[in-house]
Parts: C-alpha cells; structure tokens; sequence
C-alpha cells in the first residue's frame, strides 16, 4: 500500500482559512485552483515524497544505531487539523516552530534529504515566515 506525504506552504491568513474550513484543505491538496487561488497558494507551493520510504529508513537508522525508540517517523508537529488525511490529521508548524522541527526531526530530515522541492519549500518557508502544513495520504 502506498503511503505520501503532502506539504504545503501558506501565509498565515490563508492558514486561518484553512484551519476554519477544512474541506478547503482538501481541495488544495487537490490543486484545485478556486481553493488556491482564493488563498494565494501556487501549486510550486506543494510537494510530497514517499512517506513509507521516510518510515523505512527511520526504522533502519534506529536498529543500526541501536537506539530504544520505537521507530515512529516523527515530524514533531505544532498540531493537528481536524481535516483528515488517509493516515491521520493534517498536522502544522507555525512559523516560530517550524525551524526547530527541521532541526529536531528525523522524519523531517528524511523528507528533505529525499524530495528537493520538499527542501526548497521548507527553506523559503523558514524565510518567508510561511505556515506549514502536511499530511499523510
């Protein structure tokens, strides 16, 4: 079964759109251009990558390095949407913890490390001071 994970970065007002209607979430993961054109989202604004891939490659790391964790890709999120993926709630990084998450996270380092428009899109929105939002699907 296949697992992915998708990303999109937003400005705040758009993310309070988002967060006050979560059917409007689900069409920007569907691209759907009202909905990303109502919250000023272009399409270079979302990406995804091979979730069960991130998984895997935490899982190896933990048994190689020995380490007493669970294995559980975390993505050490802000908090949930009450929109729901395949695979759970959407979850987000304000601005202010987004940087630390990057830093902190090893499902975060396995998504940039593996998907380079991921990478791009966390670096601008660290500098835009843009919302994050992701969700597995």
């Amino acid at each position: 079964m296949s697992m992915w994970l998708d990303v999109v970065v937003m400005s705040e007002k758009a993310f309070d759109a988002v967060r006050q209607n979560g059917e409007l979430l689900g069409d920007v993961f569907q691209q759907e251009a009202a909905a990303l054109s109502q919250l000023g989202v272009a399409t270079s604004d979302l990406s995804g990558c091979d979730y069960r891939t991130i998984a895997e490659a935490i899982t190896a790391m933990n048994e190689a390095t020995g380490e007493d964790e669970d294995g559980e890709a975390d993505f050490k999120e802000e908090g949930s949407l009450e929109w729901e993926g395949t695979y759970g709630p959407a979850m987000f990084w304000s601005p202010k913890t987004l940087a630390k998450a990057l830093e902190d996270s090893s499902a975060w380092a396995m998504a940039l490390e593996l998907e380079s428009e991921i990478k791009a899109i966390a670096d601008r929105a660290v500098k835009e001071q843009l919302w994050v939002i992701a969700v597995i699907n």
